[in-house]
């Protein structure tokens, strides 16, 4: 096991009075913190990250829910031209239009929506989110998603699973403070258009 994970999990054991393995195995542990780290993405947005979306000839829309994400910050793309969102109920207004590359956007039903739809091949839109789900779930050997900035809460998010009244103060504060700082990027920021 990591030396974070570690860590985490004997500071939920040392807070629940459960310094033996036997009563919270690793694994009941681990499950508990993805379902807690999937809450503290949800309410405090503090992951942004960015993902490519490659257009095709043809192609309207392209599948985003793998990517669990709750708000599009930003996007950029390849061909240097902003496009513009357009809220889904008057996207069918839009959805005919002709060109080679898209000018409008939208999302819905886990999709983003281009129009005109692409002509040419290989173009890209890098689109900048908040995640709110875990892509990857902690284990033995993959650490928290989360930033080492949220393993307080991490840790009292799981105590307050099994103890709320005693833990649900400390969890809450936690998630105040997160929220409070800096929004933590997992890769280079960039600049452009406002979602």
């Amino acid at each position: 096991m990591n030396d974070r994970n570690k860590e985490i999990l004997t500071d939920i054991r040392r807070n629940l009075n459960q310094l033996s393995q036997q009563t919270l195995r690793d694994g009941q542990l681990f499950n508990d913190c993805n379902r807690i780290q999937k809450r503290i993405m949800f309410i405090t947005h503090c992951i942004e990250r960015q993902f490519k979306i490659v257009l095709k000839p043809g192609k309207e829309d392209y599948d985003i829910f793998n990517e669990k994400i709750i708000k599009i910050n930003r996007w950029f793309t390849s061909w240097n031209e902003d496009l513009l969102y357009k809220d889904n109920f008057e996207w069918e207004k839009y959805r005919q239009l002709d060109g080679t590359r898209p000018e409008y956007m939208t999302m819905f039903g886990g999709k983003i929506y281009f129009s005109p739809i692409p002509t040419l091949d290989g173009d890209t839109v890098s689109i900048w989110a908040n995640q709110i789900g875990v892509i990857t779930p902690m284990d033995n050997d993959t650490e928290p998603e989360l930033p080492e900035i949220c393993d307080e809460a991490l840790v009292y998010g799981v105590c307050q699973l099994y103890d709320k009244n005693k833990f649900i103060d400390d969890f809450n504060r936690e998630l105040a403070l997160i929220t409070s700082q800096v929004h933590h990027k997992s890769s280079k920021n960039q600049t452009g258009s406002n979602w």
